[in-house]
């Protein structure tokens, strides 16, 4: 019998890496200019991040920073640590300079088969909304594949840390 569709359970999806992309200017512009929708940017590897929205650059601003997302689902866009990201794959003649400001993450790859069943296992935990250990532990593992283990306190009243 296959409980996860009693439990209305499927595994979780994969998902992409961000990372927080800063733009040196080659000099402050005397007009707003645009990083387009689209534009990319790798480390060395074969590994891209492009930015999912139009990035504004206000006259005078030396910089400018943008979220920019993996290409590609999974965990390969993660940990790229501060600096490494640093090739603009579609130049624009007004940037000197790109790179990362903060470390890759957020890439997730399908669940493995492990972590779901171990869902599934737990699945009647979310039944309750009375704040049981194993419900928060269940609705934490839901959100994401990256999480493998969590623990649960509750210092006082109304409180939870996860």
């Amino acid at each position: 019998m296959d409980l996860s569709s009693f439990y209305d359970l499927e595994k979780l999806t994969p998902t992409k890496a961000t990372v927080t992309m800063r733009f040196n200017l080659s000099e402050p512009q005397k007009e707003n200019q645009v990083i387009k929708i689209g534009t990319r940017v790798s480390s060395n590897s074969n590994v891209f991040f492009e930015t999912l929205n139009d990035i504004y650059v206000q006259p005078g601003a030396e910089y400018v920073d943008g979220v920019f997302e993996c290409t590609v689902e999974g965990s390969i866009g993660n940990n790229f640590t501060p600096g490494q990201i640093n090739m603009l794959v579609d130049p624009l003649s007004w940037i000197a300079s790109v790179a990362n400001i903060d470390k890759s993450e957020g890439g997730s790859d399908i669940e493995d088969e492990e972590s779901y069943r171990n869902r599934i296992h737990e699945a009647p935990e979310g039944f309750s909304t009375a704040g049981p250990e194993g419900a928060y532990k269940f609705f934490a593992k839901k959100y994401s594949s990256l999480i493998k283990d969590i623990a649960g306190s509750s210092p006082s009243a109304g409180v939870v840390n996860i």
